[in-house]
């Protein structure tokens, strides 16, 4: 993934790094690792206040874990019906890479 890769290169740890929402039109090369019509996410060691939840000590391939501990859902969960549905989804799926392309896949179903 070029987004650790980009990290590790300019000296951060993996302990030091963090998922970050920013807003949809954000995206910051080779640290974005999703861009949709409502958020965009990327993994840094500097989240510049917005929204995030550290990646944890060692990797994890748990995406549900950091998912379900990020300081702010980015979904509109309180009123949104399909929202509620993909952050439930989301707060399931283990994988990374399935979860990555759960957004993708729901994101264009919406539209």
């Amino acid at each position: 993934m070029a987004a650790l890769f980009d990290n590790y290169r300019s000296g951060s740890k993996f302990d030091d790094l963090e998922l970050v929402v920013d807003a949809e039109d954000v995206i910051i090369p080779y640290q974005t690792i999703y861009t949709g019509e409502q958020f965009a996410l990327r993994i840094t060691a500097n989240p510049q206040g917005s929204p995030s939840a550290a990646l944890g000590s060692r990797p994890s391939r748990s995406w549900a874990t950091v998912w379900s501990r990020l300081a702010g859902n980015p979904l509109n969960t309180d009123s949104c019906r399909d929202d509620r549905f993909l952050d439930a989804n989301l707060r399931r799926i283990g994988s990374w890479s399935t979860a990555l392309q759960y957004l993708e896949v729901f994101t264009r179903r919406r539209q």
